[in-house]
């Protein structure tokens, strides 16, 4: 399997465990009626990050929100989230790819307390990207599936999160990427660089820098995201955005090799992060 297949695969391939203490995050999936235990599993495991790092997998937002909370930062992410406002050209589907992995991600930290019309807004939002960009229509279609069942209240927001998580794994080669699709791994990219910055901000707001020693040591993630810019998306990634972009990747993997990690450490990756996302 290539690289580029095994990334955000992290959720469905994860070695069953039960960990001593569950998270707040995890006792909601716990409660979700009818999960298969592999599910549940996967979704409750703290993220493993140098088994992430030697597979150059991309943790989910839902893994980052999990070993977040693992670290002792607020479960409550949602209050780090500001009011998007995407620039752009939107007819760039490397654009749209970043784009729909900034909405992808918000909507799994948000998914408790957006209002039923937002979460429709975003899903849109997401259908109408990825339909755009040219992704797998198995991919297309499990989100037009999932606006349906947000449209006739068929689901609660745990089922709601549970299903993200699973449209957020389902993008790989085989579906993800239709054949059509020439934006690679930039919806991931786009995804992960999200949690970092939420995450930067929450270790910064509750003062537990030190959280960053563990949560930020993604330094094998960073340098593929960066080697698909320089090189095989180097011609696509809208020229406004890539120097930031490669900028950013740089900085996650100067930070990821340090010792020990600081304050202006995590302030540098909120930082570059906030500069990436206003761009996007």
């Amino acid at each position: 399997m290539n690289l580029i297949a095994l990334i955000f695969l992290a959720c469905g391939t994860s070695p069953e465990s039960t960990p001593t203490k569950e998270t707040p995050v995890v006792q909601k999936e716990i409660q979700k009626k009818g999960v298969q235990a592999d599910k549940v599993n996967s979704a409750k495991k703290a993220l493993d990050i140098q088994k992430v790092e030697q597979s150059a997998l991309s943790p989910s937002p839902l893994e980052l929100k999990g070993t977040a909370e693992k670290e002792g930062l607020p479960s409550n992410l949602a209050t780090l989230v500001p009011v998007r406002k995407f620039v752009g050209d939107d007819t760039n589907k490397d654009h749209m790819a970043l784009q729909t992995g900034v909405v992808l991600t918000d909507t799994v930290m948000q998914v408790d307390t957006l209002s039923k019309d937002s979460l429709l807004g975003n899903l849109t939002k997401i259908e109408s990207n990825l339909t755009k960009m040219g992704a797998g229509e198995g991919f297309v279609f499990s989100v037009t599936e999932l606006k349906r069942k947000v449209t006739n209240d068929a689901l609660n927001r745990d089922e709601v999160l549970l299903e993200m998580d699973e449209i957020i794994a389902y993008s790989r080669p085989a579906e993800g990427f239709g054949k059509d699709d020439t934006t690679g791994p930039l919806l991931q990219a786009g995804s992960w660089l999200t949690s970092i910055n939420l995450i930067s901000h929450a270790m910064l707001n509750e003062k537990k820098v030190d959280s960053a020693n563990n949560l930020f040591r993604h330094g094998k993630i960073a340098e593929y995201f960066l080697s698909y810019v320089q090189h095989e998306g180097g011609k696509k990634v809208d020229g406004s955005v890539k120097g930031v972009l490669e900028d950013t990747l740089k900085t996650l993997i100067e930070v990821s090799e340090k010792k020990d990690l600081t304050q202006a450490d995590v302030e540098k990756v909120a930082s570059i992060t906030d500069k990436l996302l206003a761009l996007i």
